[in-house]
């Protein structure tokens, strides 16, 4: 039902100020022919949260990226350490004369670890592939190379274990080191 009132007349004041009642956000001093008072937000603060968000979400995003490549980094040298660790045992479980501790093996580089740039001595290289994830059937390679140097009566051994493969750049072998002697 549709009222229509004369301007400044008793009933088009009445009115008002029932409006003014029942709706506290109607401006004051304001006729009856106005809008109330639009709130909300702006297109521009719209736009500007909407970009404080995207650059929130892409730097959470570049976070997890990154403790995910950490952790399968991380897996890869927790593998290797295991495999150059199984390697070394083996080796310190035969006496020093054993012929398993008599050939010189894989060439080592100048700061005294295995140079893997250089040809692999069969009699002193493993192969050996990990199960990475058993639903997905992932395996990793990892190639496993020792060197046995004879200093007076002692022996040193170095065992270094490196994936091979497609092995991020940056990664280098783990090497360990364990001296023998009588």
């Amino acid at each position: 039902m549709r009222r229509s009132f004369s301007v400044g007349s008793p009933a088009a004041t009445a009115f008002v100020n029932r409006q003014i009642e029942i709706n506290p956000r109607w401006p004051a001093g304001k006729t009856a022919l106005r809008h109330p008072v639009q709130e909300g937000f702006t297109l521009v603060e719209m736009l500007i949260a909407s970009l404080v968000f995207t650059v929130a979400i892409v730097s959470l995003m570049s976070m997890v990226l990154f403790a995910m490549a950490a952790r399968y980094s991380s897996r890869l040298d927790s593998a290797a350490l295991k495999l150059s660790q199984q390697t070394l045992e083996e080796l310190k479980a035969h006496p020093l004369e054993h012929p398993a501790l008599s050939i010189s093996g894989n060439l080592l580089d100048p700061g005294g670890k295995i140079d893997f740039a250089a040809a692999a001595d069969p009699q002193a290289t493993v192969t050996r592939q990990l199960l990475l994830n058993a639903a997905r059937h992932t395996n990793l390679n990892f190639e496993t190379r020792w060197n046995i140097t004879i200093s007076g009566s002692r022996k040193i051994i170095t065992v270094a274990t490196r994936k091979t493969g497609g092995t991020p750049p940056g990664t280098e072998p783990v090497n360990l080191k364990v001296v023998l002697a009588p």
